[in-house]
């Protein structure tokens, strides 16, 4: 009865907020009225009311010092305004340079992204300053009304004759609000100078930004178009080889590097600074790798790796290069590819086959080949033929790699994609294609395919280099002391490893997707694409989505997934072993995590979705009563798994007996619990028969069980010998506990036995082995002391036999 009553409480509670959310949440319905009259205006303050109304003047203009004489945002943007004008002005210059050179569509998508970046940037501040402006002009005209309020005050005050000192009060409440003005009017002054900067400097951006553009859009309808001779006619012209044109272009970039690394020095030290930890870390793992990896034989790649730490301190810290430098002069980009070779030469020859090793020093000639084009670029004719060149030799070369047993080998190797034949096929036509454009004079669109080739090559070699030392160092680091001091690392160090590996194969990829596209020119457009695929509404009915918002609210509640794994994980396994917890809240606080942060996923991943959260309400207050009444079952169960969850009656593990069911409890669900019985059968228990119905619980406070052992004996046997004997067998077995003793008791005379019962208690629920056990040491006992256990007797009374069998038996007891 009791339970019923909590069930339909809980169940009225439930409706009760489903549908009085909705209630709530609708709006008002609007009443149609005369407008409101305006508060009549003071003329003055009443004099019994000033001292009053002056302490609150006085919080009112403290309120106004905390809006307009502390404004961290406004001193934020005059402090970074110069230098960011500065900046605007360096890359000006550099875009200046680029355009008057022969620009490709690579670098203007460079930068384009960073001009636009500095517009959304310039956009935010304006409206800072626009919100601040008119915050201001908003307390400067309640200044100016409070200051013709004090003033008529102060005339009522001296015709009226009051005292001096309420004159005197009246006369300090005007200074400071003289005060507060003039601190308003210059903080406003501040704020609309600044406005004015920066629109100017929006302006400037919006007019760069345009010349980006307009340029790209050029060379994208002029790249169809043969811009340059056919090549067999191109020698025709090899006298420009004679020009200057290689000294200008090399002193412009060095001039462009030397005022790059002056107006960054700052950021150098950061580089520094991680490449000499990187390096110290290195080193300090070196000296321990050898001992593990005999312990490991899966870290036999990271000796090959830890043996070179200067390499790979140099490639963690030319990695980082880029976050720091991101609009860096193409002649700074080149060194840094340029440095990236030896590492990149030096750590991933020994940990391939060495059929490929020659390939990599073949993609270093190929940029070293590169860079030397970029220096000739102001030489159309040679350019061309060294880039045909190029291109038919990375032709070869990929040619040479399509052999059937190289292939094999390659795909072979470990952390290498099987897709990688289709990608060299891939390359090899964006080869051909690019050599045949060229050929016939469409040199652009040559180079768009030659070089965007090249450079995803380029960098899916330095990406995968990268992937495989971080994936080495990954495997390391777990295997340090304080990883292995970690619960969850020590357990499931495979898993870790194994998941740190496929997320940073996931990155590797995806860096490499967004450079192969900035590559071929074509990221703005793939991100336009992209952007229209996942904005586009998709209309049923009333409610409009789009895949974006599809996806925004899968991929939350996936991650809402994992990190409550993760959470639960990291509680049981290093939390809740060194706290001293009662049997069954480590399960509780679990569970009670895990649908709380499922829950907060799942309004988080509604809201990233796009749905308006009032809607929403609305719709769960609209379903609610339905819900209510159709799924009484389910809500019934939730209820009762939250009073299972909390109440604690039944914990995981424990043994228990319900509806016939003897076994162990495996899972408390949210809505049903899982029973595994002794037979090995998993039965699913709807959480309100565990609730509702009658349970018992073998486990609840302690795993203790009391054993009855019938014994019968033989009528003439010592009773006392018997209980003696009992006794002994019982306090000889080590299952059995020794508090409680065990008992044997003479239960009375049956029909053949003297009959007895043996009491003892076990501390696990394997009771049938050691009552077995028991039994065995009796029945041998009681063997070796003659007393004999009986078995029924009956006695057969005859009235009347058969002549013949009479006879029979008569002859059988004569023999």
């Amino acid at each position: 009865m009791r339970m019923d009553w909590i069930r339909c409480a809980a169940l009225g509670l439930l409706l009760a907020g489903l549908g009085g959310s909705a209630i709530w949440a609708q709006p008002a319905p609007e009443i149609a009225g005369p407008p409101a009259p305006e508060p009549p205006v003071e003329a003055f303050v009443p004099l019994p009311e000033v001292a009053d109304r002056a302490e609150e003047l006085d919080r009112e203009l403290r309120a106004m010092d905390q809006r307009f004489i502390v404004l961290p945002d406004v001193e934020r943007i005059e402090k970074e305004l110069p230098a960011r004008r500065e900046e605007l002005r360096e890359k000006a210059d550099r875009l200046n340079e680029f355009l008057a050179a022969t620009p490709s569509l690579g670098p203007l998508q460079d930068y384009e992204r960073s001009w636009t970046t500095r517009a959304t940037e310039l956009a935010d501040w304006r409206r800072i300053l626009t919100r601040r402006a008119t915050a201001l002009e908003g307390d400067l005209a309640e200044l100016e009304r409070l200051q013709q309020l004090w003033s008529k005050t102060l005339e009522q005050s001296l015709e009226s004759g009051a005292p001096e000192v309420v004159d005197t009060g009246i006369r300090e409440s005007l200074k400071d609000i003289a005060l507060r003005r003039d601190t308003a009017q210059d903080r406003r002054s501040l704020v609309l100078t600044l406005q004015s900067r920066v629109s100017k400097e929006e302006v400037f951006v919006a007019d760069n930004l345009d010349r980006v553009v307009a340029t790209r859009e050029d060379l994208r309808r002029r790249l169809f178009e043969p811009d340059s001779p056919p090549l067999w006619r191109a020698f025709n012209r090899v006298t420009d080889i004679a020009d200057g044109g290689v000294r200008e272009t090399l002193a412009r970039n060095l001039e462009s590097l030397r005022g790059f690394v002056a107006a960054r020095s700052g950021s150098a030290l950061i580089l520094l600074l991680g490449f000499v930890l990187a390096l110290v870390g290195a080193r300090a793992l070196s000296r321990r790798v050898s001992t593990w990896t005999a312990e490991d034989p899966v870290l036999g790649t990271a000796v090959h790796v830890f043996r070179r730490p200067i390499s790979m301190a140099f490639l963690v810290a030319i990695l980082i290069a880029p976050l720091l430098y991101p609009l860096a002069p193409a002649i700074a980009t080149d060194i840094v590819g340029l440095l990236l070779v030896i590492p990149i030469l030096r750590l991933l020859p020994p940990i391939m086959a060495s059929t490929f090793r020659p390939l990599l020093f073949s993609l270093a000639v190929f940029y070293l080949t590169d860079r030397m084009r970029d220096l000739i670029a102001a030489l159309p004719v040679a350019e061309r033929l060294l880039f045909t060149a190029e291109t038919a030799a990375a032709a070869v070369v990929i040619v040479a790699l399509l052999h059937p047993s190289r292939l094999v080998t390659l795909s072979s190797e470990d952390h290498v994609p099987r897709s990688l034949g289709l990608g060299i096929r891939l390359a090899l036509a964006l080869f051909v294609v690019s050599l045949v454009s060229n050929l016939f004079g469409y040199f652009a669109f040559s180079k768009v395919l030659g070089e965007g080739a090249l450079a995803s090559i380029y960098s899916a070699v330095i990406l995968y280099a990268a992937y495989r030392v971080f994936s080495v160092v990954v495997s390391v680091l777990v295997h340090t002391r304080t990883a292995r001091s970690i619960g969850v690392v020590r357990l499931y160090e495979r898993t870790f490893s194994a998941r740190a590996d496929r997320w940073l194969g996931i990155a590797a990829f995806l860096t490499w997707v967004y450079v192969s596209l900035g590559a071929f020119a074509i990221r703005t457009t793939a991100h336009s694409i992209l952007t229209a695929v996942l904005t586009t509404p998709l209309t049923l009915g009333t409610v409009a989505l789009s895949l974006g918002d599809i996806l925004a609210f899968g991929i939350t509640i996936c991650a809402a997934l994992m990190i409550s794994g993760g959470i639960r994980t990291v509680l049981q396994e290093d939390v809740y072993p060194r706290l001293n917890l009662q049997r069954g809240i480590p399960n509780a606080v679990s569970a009670t995590i895990h649908y709380a942060v499922l829950l907060f996923g799942f309004f988080l991943a509604v809201a990233a979705a796009g749905v308006d959260l009032s809607r929403f309400t609305l719709l769960a207050g609209a379903f609610g009563v339905g819900i209510g009444f159709g799924l009484q079952n389910v809500v019934n169960n939730f209820v009762s798994g939250l009073i299972l969850l909390f109440e604690r009656p039944i914990q995981v593990g424990d043994t228990v007996e319900v509806g016939g069911l003897l076994g162990d409890v495996k899972r408390i669900g949210i809505r049903s619990s899982t029973v595994r019985t002794f037979q090995g059968a998993e039965v699913i228990v709807p959480n309100g028969n565990l609730i509702s119905d009658q349970v018992i619980n073998w486990t609840l406070s302690d795993r203790a069980r009391r054993v009855e052992l019938p014994v019968g004996v033989a009528y003439g046997s010592d009773p006392e010998r018997v209980i003696e004997i009992l006794n002994g067998v019982a306090g000889a077995h080590s299952a059995v506990l020794r508090d409680p003793a065990p008992t044997a008791l003479f239960r009375g005379f049956g029909d053949s036995s003297l009959d007895f019962e043996l009491r003892f208690w076990v501390s696990n629920m394997s009771y049938l082995a050691v009552a077995s056990d028991v039994a065995v040491g009796i029945n041998n006992a009681l063997a070796e002391a003659g007393i004999e256990i009986p078995f029924p007797q009956r006695d057969l009374h005859l009235r009347s036999v058969d002549p013949a069998a009479g006879a029979a038996l008569a002859k059988g007891k004569e023999a």
